[in-house]
């Protein structure tokens, strides 16, 4: 396929075309979106657009995007922001970005900057400030620090943050810290969070128990989704030294949550302990169907121990075919 396109990409975009609806046309499709990009991606494009509208046709605007903003992002963008708005749409450009941002943040900023505000604009901006901060901390800090207040400014933010994150966590935190407590500040704390945990988990969960309100909680419980995917005793361990204040709640159903399906035995006492009685039923309800699954016995004298309604304990044992 790849020699079919190199020879003669018209006549393998009509080969396509010909093939009914299936498999075998999906394959095609998924084959040559790449070379075609790579070597007529304005023949790709066209040929895109006359595609019928399906989960093929989107992956393969989508790779298309990838491949025409490997080598020129500029033309790529222009043809993206020209489809129709869609999912299609929406993930070309967001591909894009990804490319543009990893070739030269400085020019994305630039065209991002330019975009109207929304969504769209805050996801480019995110991602040339995120590749920035890794490539060159001094200077994105330095372009961030010369931005007018606003929600561009925001989105540099958390960009730069998780961009730093990524080979200076505790440095990263530190810049968070400086800046002014709010919304775009709470964003940013807890993106460096998430890259922390991922290296550091106990650092950062040491920096997270130090933010008030539901800022901490927030923090607190993307470290412990971070933390039990590796270390679930630990973190089990870790849990009971919090105090007794309403963070905790929240940060026991996030361990719950990360851990129910794989290690139900370890979820299953703080699921007991929530405080609120909905939750903790709804909690007790998701820790057993998972045990049951891998170990009924153990599962069963847990379940004869808990609170959890006769009704509701009969119809999970029935779901189980208990």
């Amino acid at each position: 396929m790849f020699a079919f396109v190199q020879t003669d990409s018209q006549a393998a975009m009509a080969w396509i075309s010909s093939l009914p609806e299936g498999g075998a046309k999906r394959s095609a499709l998924q084959s040559v979106s790449w070379d075609l990009a790579q070597k007529d991606p304005a023949a790709a494009a066209a040929f895109a657009a006359r595609l019928p509208a399906s989960r093929e046709r989107d992956s393969f605007i989508d790779r298309v995007a990838g491949g025409w903003a490997r080598t020129d992002v500029t033309a790529a963008m222009a043809w993206a922001q020209g489809l129709p708005e869609g999912e299609a749409k929406k993930n070309a450009l967001s591909t894009i970005n990804g490319e543009w941002s990893e070739q030269d943040p400085q020019s994305a900023l630039a065209y991002a900057l330019q975009l109207p505000a929304g969504g769209g604009q805050r996801d480019f901006v995110e991602s040339a400030a995120e590749r920035w901060g890794q490539e060159d901390a001094a200077a994105a800090v330095s372009r961030f620090q010369s931005l007018p207040e606003g929600e561009s400014k925001k989105a540099f933010l958390k960009g730069l943050a998780t961009g730093l994150a990524e080979h200076d966590p505790e440095g990263a935190a530190k810049f968070v810290a400086g800046q002014p407590a709010g919304e775009a500040q709470n964003e940013a704390a807890l993106a460096v969070i998430e890259k922390w945990a991922e290296s550091e988990p106990q650092d950062a969960a040491a920096w997270a128990g130090s933010f008030a309100g539901d800022a901490r909680a927030e923090a607190l419980g993307a470290v412990v989704q971070n933390w039990a995917r590796n270390e679930p005793e630990t973190v089990g361990q870790w849990l009971g030294t919090l105090p007794a204040d309403s963070s905790r709640e929240k940060i026991f159903q996030q361990y719950v949550n990360s851990t129910a399906w794989q290690h139900p035995a370890l979820a299953a006492p703080f699921a007991e302990a929530l405080s609120d009685p909905d939750a903790r039923l709804d909690a007790i309800e998701n820790v057993a169907r998972s045990w049951l699954r891998t170990d009924p016995v153990a599962a069963h004298a847990w379940l004869a121990g808990t609170n959890l309604p006769q009704e509701r304990r009969l119809r999970l044992l029935a779901e189980g075919g208990e």
